[in-house]
């Protein structure tokens, strides 16, 4: 399957658009801190989690909700998604 940071849209027909969509969000107010080239900087990288498999981490993934949802992440004065995103 292809890893998070490879899903582009038209490249990998058979890859959810809601997946395509969810990479699209972590792209943008996520994987520039949780990334692997960051390390110990962040607890995680979404770079080497499997957005097509998230029940592969499922506690990783509802920490990622939980955070979103409760604004705590991105940090303070980083840009923030909208609470319809």
């Amino acid at each position: 399957a292809p890893r998070l940071d490879v899903i582009q849209p038209g490249l990998h027909p058979q890859v959810p658009q809601q997946a395509i969509d969810v990479q699209a969000v972590l792209d943008r107010y996520c994987v520039g801190c949780h990334n692997q080239r960051r390390g110990a900087a962040a607890p995680f990288a979404f770079d080497t989690l499997d957005l097509l498999r998230p029940g592969t981490h499922p506690a990783t993934w509802e920490k990622v909700v939980t955070k979103l949802r409760t604004g705590t992440m991105p940090p303070g004065g980083r840009q923030r998604p909208d609470p319809e995103t």
